[in-house]
């Protein structure tokens, strides 16, 4: 054995096997060695000083009945003996560990109560341990009060926020005692007004926090007797802040200890609220759930707080005293100016129909441009290459039918619009008399067969056997409904088939007999937002430059018109996108007397395959001309204007390539070079718009020249705005087409060569 070091007991040998740097580490502090079999072998003096907390560790019921005295018996005794329920203990199981094993094991650990904590090493002697510890209370304390004054800086922060941006008083308050419980860790906030009434109690206007209904029976006064003596109440009649730091203890708080206490409320912290004058007119209170909470610093942080939010609630109830003044004074004003305003009103509302049928006639006038020019361009492109031109027969009769079927088009548009316009101004002439429904459904078989026939869809019209044979209703107006919603079926209808089908409705209070006719197609259907749309006029399911499918939008919204008319009405029963559509059209009250029923029909088609001639390009024509050599990239989904407006371009030597959507056009410009694009608006895939913006963005700085059938002045601004070098409206002559070209691209050359 070793002589012992200093501040070590003389006279008890000091084990020679232990680790000299941990004795240099610990030398001050406590040393306590346990041999195998658990008996204390050695104590220092500091150890002695200390233990009497230290030894709490393994004790069960405090450490009280330790005292320096009593270490001259430990020496030699087992800690199993002397602390017996110490062995289920966190410090002694890192000791048994360490017994067990040659690992080196560190400890922070508070005494019972956590009045004291202690930090230390526990290393293997001998076949039993040795215990080094330093009491860090104070160091515990210090992180401690620091922890919490972090907490309250950062809950004063939240509070001034609040402060800066508060537009009410209400909300501010709640939102100062919800920062005060949730940052700063207080049980529970609240603000009391004082009230001048017969008891003079403290009216509660906010809390946050654990209240389960503390305030509602705690009848809280600020009176001079026993519960005004409270903190709350000696706060507000004092002026002064009251601080109760034991709850279990303190006579201030004997009529609510009870509740308090139930609650978890064991300190309390009240703060009177001031006013500019020095008047107080409430108080703050904070209650924490441990005694002894507040430290100075943590008070003076408050009061900040509790004098910043009296200075806030006299800002705010400033405010709103201005607030209501101005308000009177506008009130004022607005009864002085009332005959004014209801004169200014009938003034702008007849301004804002004026404005209304300006925009109505506008949007009209664009639709219907637009509409009316695509098929004119047609028509008078091929008939001026007709007339021009040597064609041999073949592209004569191609020519020819490209003529006929957009001047039909045409006459379809103009029809349904007058329909429209007489229907919206009530001089439609409808003719009822009785009609027979075989006619009516042969009819139908004879002008939609053909069209079905043509896509490769099959037809199948059908009627239950209890729908009558003869039906009073004027046969244009049906026939033009039948057609409209059928027609429309097949063309969004690429392939399986379209359902006609008839059968008799049952009559209700309101109406007598009639008819309803479903349609049923496997097309493209319709999604919610464009279902909401589909009966106003010039609408489509896609009303955006992407229409996939042509039309001015008119005729559903005539067929409803029409069907309504007659005494029916025209309903999208039901649409899946994808998957098909069903639309219903009803005739009510249109059964004769006597008629008999018809007896099922059904007329069926099968699949037929579609025959659909695909128009090809002219021959090129080699003329010398201004568009010689120059490589045109024409941009255009109508096969008809693809058809003209390349012959053109070929007739004046350009070298043309087509591609029907801007999609493809960006494809297109990606591999090969263009002198220029000459582009339609309106396509589907990707229309003109978005794909001027894409070609600009990926460097493409030759001429891109817009040729639609939208050809308002808005129209062509729009055009120039986006990205367009020139607009060209259609229809157009070959002559102005290719002076309009030949002039671009000399604009354009002359800027590169500059």
């Amino acid at each position: 054995m070793a002589a012992a070091p200093n501040g070590v007991t003389s006279g008890v040998p000091f084990p020679e096997s232990l680790n000299p740097g941990v004795v240099a580490e610990y030398v001050s502090d406590g040393i306590v060695v346990l041999d195998a079999e658990w008996q204390i072998v050695y104590l220092n003096s500091q150890a002695q000083k200390t233990a009497a907390h230290f030894l709490s560790l393994l004790a069960t019921e405090g450490a009280g009945q330790i005292s320096t005295n009593w270490f001259s018996s430990l020496i030699g005794r087992s800690v199993l003996e002397i602390f017996p329920e110490g062995v289920d203990s966190a410090f002694f199981r890192s000791c048994q560990r360490v017994m067990q094993t040659d690992e080196t094991a560190k400890f922070e650990e508070p005494c019972r109560g956590r009045q004291s904590w202690f930090e230390g090493t526990i290393c293997k002697h001998s076949g039993g341990i040795a215990i080094f510890f330093r009491n860090i209370t104070e160091r515990k304390s210090a992180q401690e009060s620091e922890r919490r004054l972090r907490r309250e800086l950062k809950a004063i922060a939240s509070c001034n926020q609040i402060l800066i941006s508060a537009e009410d008083e209400q909300t501010l308050l709640n939102d100062i005692c919800r920062i005060i419980c949730d940052q700063a860790g207080y049980r529970m906030a609240w603000v009391g007004y004082a009230q001048n009434d017969d008891i003079k109690s403290v009216l509660p206007v906010a809390w946050a926090g654990f209240e389960a209904g503390y305030l509602n029976h705690a009848q809280i006064s600020w009176a001079d007797n026993e519960r005004g003596h409270g903190p709350t109440g000696s706060a507000i009649r004092t002026e002064e802040k009251t601080h109760c730091a034991d709850f279990t203890s303190d006579p201030k708080v004997s009529p609510w200890r009870e509740a308090a206490l139930r609650r978890g409320y064991l300190a309390s912290l009240v703060l009177p609220l001031k006013s500019e004058e020095g008047r107080t007119f409430g108080a703050l209170s904070i209650y924490a759930s441990e005694t002894n909470p507040f430290s100075p610093d943590e008070v003076r942080i408050l009061e900040q707080l509790a004098a910043d939010l009296a200075f806030g609630i006299t800002v705010l109830r400033a405010r709103a005293a201005r607030k209501r003044a101005d308000e009177s004074l506008e009130l004022e004003k607005e009864a002085a100016q009332l005959l004014l305003v209801q004169a200014r009103d009938s003034a702008e509302q007849a301004r804002a129909a004026a404005i209304e049928a300006n925009a109505a006639k506008s949007t009209f006038l664009a639709n219907m441009s637009h509409e009316i020019r695509t098929p004119l361009a047609a028509v008078l492109g091929f008939a001026e290459l007709i007339a021009s031109t040597d064609l041999n027969k073949g592209e004569q009769e191609k020519y020819l039918a490209a003529i006929n079927r957009n001047g039909r088009l045409l006459s379809s548009i103009i029809n349904d619009l007058m329909d429209l316009s007489k229907v919206e101004t009530g001089m439609l002439e409808i003719n009822l008399q009785p009609v027979a429904i075989r006619d009516v459904l042969n009819d139908l078989e004879v002008l939609l067969n053909p069209q079905a026939l043509k896509k490769g869809i099959a037809l199948h019209i059908r009627a239950e056997s209890d729908v009558p044979s003869a039906i009073r209703t004027d046969p244009v107006r049906l026939q033009q409904i039948l057609l409209n919603i059928g027609g429309n079926a097949i063309k969004f209808t690429q392939k399986g088939s379209v359902i006609v089908s008839l059968k008799r409705l049952i009559p209700l209070k309101d109406r007598r007999s009639g008819i309803a006719i479903q349609i049923t197609d496997t097309g493209t259907g319709l999604s919610q937002i464009d279902a909401a749309k589909l009966f106003l006029p010039f609408s489509q399911a896609d009303s955006s430059f992407k229409r996939e499918f042509g039309g001015p939008g008119l005729g559903l919204a005539l067929a409803r018109r029409l069907a309504e008319l007659l005494g029916g009405n025209v309903m999208l029963t039901e649409s899946t996108p994808g998957v098909g559509s069903t639309f219903t059209i009803t005739l009510n009250n249109c059964i004769l007397d006597q008629s008999p029923n018809l007896g099922t029909r059904t007329i069926e088609w099968a699949k037929t395959s579609a025959i659909a001639p695909t128009p090809s390009a002219a021959s090129s024509v080699a003329l010398k001309s201004s568009l010689n050599g120059t490589k045109v990239l024409l941009v255009e989904d109508s096969p008809d204007i693809q058809v003209l407006i390349s012959r053109y371009l070929k007739m004046s030597g350009a070298e043309v390539e087509i591609a029907d959507n801007g999609q493809k056009a960006l494809e297109l410009t990606k591999k090969n070079q263009y002198d220029l694009i000459l582009m339609d608006i309106q396509m589907p895939v990707m229309d003109g718009f978005e794909a001027v913006h894409a070609l600009r963005r990926q460097g493409f700085d030759r001429p891109i020249v817009a040729l639609t059938a939208h050809a308002l002045v808005e129209e062509r601004q729009r055009c120039l705005e986006s990205g367009f070098t020139e607009h060209l409206g259609k229809p157009i002559r070959r002559e102005t087409l290719v002076e309009t070209l030949v002039d671009t691209l000399n604009d354009s050359r002359a800027k590169f060569s500059s």
